[in-house]
């Protein structure tokens, strides 16, 4: 009878050590991710003010909104892809179809997701999510901006995405 009970603890025991790894692995995922969603948000703010441009790719130089994403992603060795046959009022089933492709839909944003908005009727604009704002290369001011994301921006997010980090 003791042999059942010593083998009964022992299993649960072992049961118990690899929660626990579990829970450690668990949490080192999530460590990388808020380190790495926090650098995306310092390497976006790197790109503040750079003129908006049509199909650019340059911090300094000249970005437009999705442009601002690649550059930031690109600059982290999180893609080696670029998105550039878009017309200035993007496909938005393409452009769609591209961000769900490479990133994870998400109902809970962060700071450091990707945004997704509809100005018009169609999704065709997209920013990334700061603490209380976003940054984007906005076309109306002209340059890359970061500011609160207020009633008129919120109402126009159609999605949310997590990059691939």
């Amino acid at each position: 009878m003791q042999d059942l009970k010593d083998d009964h603890l022992i299993k649960t025991v072992e049961h118990l050590i690899k929660t626990v790894e579990h829970l450690i692995k668990t949490v080192e995922h999530l460590i990388k991710t808020v380190k790495m969603k926090n650098q995306i948000i310092k390497t976006a703010r790197q790109w503040l003010n750079t003129p908006y441009h049509h199909q650019a790719r340059v911090k300094g130089v000249g970005v437009d909104c999705i442009g601002l994403i690649i550059g930031v992603c690109k600059e982290l060795g999180l893609i080696d892809f670029d998105y550039n046959n878009y017309d200035r009022t993007p496909d938005s089933t393409m452009m769609m179809e591209t961000i769900q492709r490479h990133c994870a839909p998400t109902d809970t944003p962060e700071e450091g997701d990707l945004l997704v908005f509809r100005i018009r009727k169609n999704p065709q604009h997209c920013g990334l999510m700061t603490d209380g704002g976003i940054i984007h290369a906005y076309q109306s001011v002209g340059k890359v901006v970061e500011h609160p994301l207020d009633e008129w921006w919120s109402t126009r997010i159609i999605g949310a995405f997590v990059l691939p980090i």
